[in-house]
Order: C-alpha cells, then sequence, then structure tokens
C-alpha cells in the first residue's frame, strides 16, 4: 500500500515540485537534489505525516528546502567576503613586531563570534559606516553598535593578555 501510494505521488508532483524548486533556485542539480530529498524524507515519515493534502505538503516541504538553500548559500557567500577582507599579518607593517601584532588581532578576530566578526572586518577593515554595515548584513544600527562594541571588549582583553 505504502509503496503504490508513494510512487503515484512521486509520478503526479515530481515535474510541479521541480518547477517549484527552480523558480527559487535556478539549478538544475540542485533542484533535482531538493526535491529527491523531500521524496526521501515522505517515505521515512510516512506513518508519521498527516497525507490529506499532499500536494500542499510537499510544495511546502520543497519551498522551505529553497529557502534553506538560498539561506545557507548566503551566509556561506558572506564568510568568504568577509574571510578576503581580513588582511594578511603582512600588511600591518615590515618589523617583525607589526607582523606579530597583526597575527594576533587576526587570531583574534577570527576567534570572535561570526557576527562580532563580521561587523568588526565592515567597519574597520572594510572602512564602512556603522549604517553601511548594518545595510549589509541585515540588520539595524543598533544592534551593529552593540555588536561592534562587544567585539573590541573582546579584541582588546585578548590583545592585552597574550
Amino acid at each position: 500500500m505504502k509503496e503504490s501510494a508513494f510512487t503515484a505521488l512521486y509520478k503526479e508532483f515530481y515535474v510541479r515540485l521541480y518547477l517549484d524548486a527552480w523558480f527559487f533556485l535556478h539549478d538544475e542539480e540542485v533542484c533535482k537534489d531538493i526535491v529527491h530529498d523531500v521524496f526521501a524524507q515522505l517515505w521515512v515519515k510516512w506513518e508519521t505525516i498527516d497525507m490529506d493534502h499532499p500536494k500542499t505538503y510537499l510544495k511546502t516541504a520543497v519551498k522551505n528546502a529553497c529557502i534553506n538553500r538560498v539561506r545557507h548559500n548566503k551566509y556561506v557567500i558572506q564568510h568568504q567576503r568577509d574571510s578576503m577582507l581580513l588582511p594578511e599579518p603582512a600588511a600591518y607593517g615590515d618589523t617583525l613586531e607589526h607582523k606579530e601584532l597583526g597575527a594576533r588581532l587576526r587570531k583574534a578576530i577570527l576567534s570572535l563570534p561570526l557576527g562580532q566578526q563580521r561587523v568588526f572586518i565592515l567597519r574597520y577593515v572594510a572602512g564602512l559606516s556603522q549604517k553601511e554595515a548594518a545595510r549589509v548584513i541585515g540588520r539595524n544600527a543598533q544592534t551593529v553598535k552593540i555588536q561592534l562594541s562587544r567585539a573590541i571588549k573582546v579584541l582588546r582583553g585578548q590583545l592585552k593578555t597574550a
């Protein structure tokens, strides 16, 4: 019973779900993977899922998976950008003391929580204002100000003790 009902749902909804995923992602392989994963989860959770409205369930599951993928991609891209903004220790000067300080600062920045790291890099490395940094990361200016203050406090403490 389960296998025949599952096969019928797969045949009826696969193309429609693929097109829904394509609307969000525009990537053939990723869309196929998402639809496949949704059907795999359906198979695993078959007994616990209310299947009175399978179309609604499947479309919602695909939409949520696509949104999660977009969020993940956005996070990965932003993290890569932030990492590229960190100057190499040699950029702080030619003396051994400057190189050591630069290395300690870089290590301290990378030890910050991601939100504080991003705000600090955007503000002090990229040279953006707090308002501009807030726009880039999609937060309000007050949140950026608080994260920046916390980041500076942590960095001061780490650089004094190191």
